[in-house]
C-alpha cells in the first residue's frame, strides 16, 4: 500500500508539474521559437497594414491621410500587437493623429487615441484607463509594446 501511495503522491507531482510548464509557455521557448514567434508577428502585422491600407498614402477629396504601423511580439504576454498610425491631413485644419492598438491574433482593439496637437487630446484609452495625452498613451502601451 505505501508503495502504491507513493507512486500516486509521484504520479501526481509529475502531472501538476507539467501544467505549470504548459501553463506558462513564455518560459519554455527556446531562442529559436522567440524569433520565429517575433518574425512570424512581424508578418502578420505587415500583411495586415498592407490589406488595410494598401500603401502609406491615401489622398482623399478632403486632403490626405498618411499611415504607419509598428508590431510588437512580447514574450511575457506571448502574444502579437499591431499599433496602427495614421495622420490625416486636411486643407484649413490641424493634422488629426490616430493610434491603436491591436492583439492581431485575436483582432482585439486594445488601446486608442485621437487627437490634434493644440484642440486637446479628444479620445485617450488603453483598456479602461483614460489618459490626458500622447505621451501618456504611449506610456500606458509600455506593457504591451515592451518585455
Amino acid at each position: 500500500m505505501a508503495t502504491s501511495d507513493h507512486v500516486h503522491k509521484w504520479s501526481a507531482l509529475a502531472i501538476a508539474s507539467i501544467a505549470l510548464v504548459a501553463s506558462r509557455p513564455t518560459l519554455a521557448q527556446t531562442r529559436e521559437e522567440r524569433y520565429l514567434l517575433q518574425e512570424h508577428c512581424g508578418k502578420q502585422s505587415a500583411a495586415t497594414f498592407k490589406a488595410e491600407w494598401s500603401s502609406n498614402v491615401v489622398n482623399t477629396t478632403e486632403g490626405q491621410v498618411r499611415a504607419n504601423y509598428q508590431s510588437h511580439y512580447n514574450q511575457r504576454l506571448n502574444m502579437c500587437f499591431y499599433l496602427e498610425i495614421s495622420t490625416t491631413y486636411k486643407s484649413g485644419a490641424e493634422p488629426f493623429k490616430t493610434l491603436r492598438l491591436f492583439d492581431i491574433n485575436e483582432n482585439k482593439e486594445y488601446a486608442t487615441f485621437g487627437g490634434t496637437a493644440t484642440r486637446g487630446d479628444l479620445i485617450c484609452s488603453v483598456g479602461e484607463v483614460h489618459c490626458a495625452s500622447e505621451q501618456e498613451f504611449m506610456r500606458l502601451l509600455d506593457p504591451y509594446m515592451k518585455d
